[in-house]
């Protein structure tokens, strides 16, 4: 597969640009002879890198330093959704779950928002992705928020007062992380002599459909817009910036970028490594605690009280 493909007549052929086979997927396409495992990735047009991704989970408190609870290695060209039940899930084995647990948009989806509040009672705290319909994007026509949705009697009514006439799902979808889908119809002769088509449709000749998530996911999907309107939710919110410096902390100051070692399993342990070096650090820049309090006897002076010897104030060393 790394070099070959086969044609539609069933013979093996050279991978090219001009017979249109291109390159395997990066996800399964072997890039550097000395680690099979690395991948190569890109975010945006300007970071490009091959070998892994690093997640990096922080408390952020402000009684307090701020201490990495968390780091997880994937394959460069993971999602960042994929990581998150399993972030939480270790969270759990350590007993350090949050009440909240602040991500950026990369993370958010409504299953695993869903699954965080009723697996581990986190809050996770971030924007969810935007509606994808053409009349949302564009802020004209009418688009699924301007539908009422009935999940009792299964119907939809249309802004101009049509109820649908089918309701079927819910479909699971292709991506992993994506809410399963309930698609709603409506028929050719509600559609075609409405005098509002324009605004609903662009099609000629196919009716209008709206899909949607199941009714706990929606409602949750609801809340949460709703919530990313208010003034205090962005307050809130801003808290989860400082994890910028974090990276840059990690990338720069202990050379994370640079995978010592060979295979996900030891990049994974080197990134364990830094996060323990960066805890350290951190916690060795706090001042020492005013009255440290008084160390426990040990065994040799609990013997010593029970024969009723007094205890030596003073010990010499003797070589």
């Amino acid at each position: 597969m790394q070099n070959y493909h086969w044609d539609p007549s069933g013979r093996l052929r050279w991978r090219d640009d001009d017979n249109g086979s291109g390159l395997p997927p990066s996800a399964n396409r072997i890039v550097s002879p000395y680690d099979p495992t690395a991948r190569y990735a890109r975010r945006g047009q300007v970071t490009r890198w091959t070998g892994f991704l690093a997640h990096v989970t922080e408390t952020c408190s402000g009684d307090g330093p701020n201490v990495i609870t968390d780091v997880a290695t994937m394959p460069a060209t993971s999602a960042d959704t994929e990581v998150l039940p399993g972030i939480h899930a270790r969270l759990e084995r350590r007993s350090l779950l949050p009440d909240e647990h602040l991500v950026d948009g990369g993370y958010t989806s409504l299953p695993h928002l869903e699954q965080a509040q009723r697996n581990h009672r986190i809050t996770v705290v971030g924007p969810l992705p935007g509606n994808p319909t053409r009349q949302h994007r564009r802020g004209e026509g009418f688009a699924r928020d301007d539908f009422h949705i009935d999940f009792d009697r299964k119907e939809v009514t249309c802004p101009h007062g049509k109820i649908s006439a089918g309701w079927h799902g819910p479909y699971p979808t292709s991506s992993p992380t994506a809410a399963p889908l309930i698609v709603a119809r409506f028929t050719r002769s509600q559609c075609q002599p409405c005098p509002v088509r324009a605004q609903c449709t662009t099609s000629r000749d196919a009716q209008r459909t709206v899909g949607f998530p199941p009714r706990e996911l929606f409602d949750l999907q609801l809340r949460n817009r709703a919530e990313q309107q208010d003034p205090a939710w962005h307050k809130r919110y801003a808290v989860r910036s400082g994890i910028e410096g974090t990276i840059c902390e990690f990338a720069h100051g202990h050379g994370m970028r640079r995978c010592r070692y060979r295979g996900q399993a030891k990049a994974h342990l080197q990134h364990v490594l830094t996060a323990i070096a960066v805890n350290i650090e951190r916690l060795s820049r706090q001042p020492p605690s005013e009255s440290a309090p008084p160390r426990p006897p040990t065994a040799f002076q609990d013997y010593l009280d029970q024969q009723n010897i007094p205890r030596l104030r003073s010990w010499r060393a003797v070589s």
